[in-house]
């Protein structure tokens, strides 16, 4: 990730939480947790309504 970008993450919604993250020598796993989040947000910024997930027919 280029510093430009992970500055303007730091400053968005999520940056708090990525910087104590980061703060704290995350594990492998938490890093692969967060950057999924990441690009949840990413993908989802833009829209008004994000897919909801149907619930299973049972």
């Amino acid at each position: 990730m280029s510093a430009s970008v992970l500055v303007l993450v730091l400053e968005g919604p999520l940056g708090p939480a990525l910087s104590r993250l980061l703060a704290t020598r995350p594990s492998p796993h938490e890093l692969a947790a967060a950057a999924s989040l990441l690009r949840e947000t990413a993908r989802t910024a833009g829209k008004r309504h994000p897919k909801r997930r149907r619930p299973s027919a049972t």
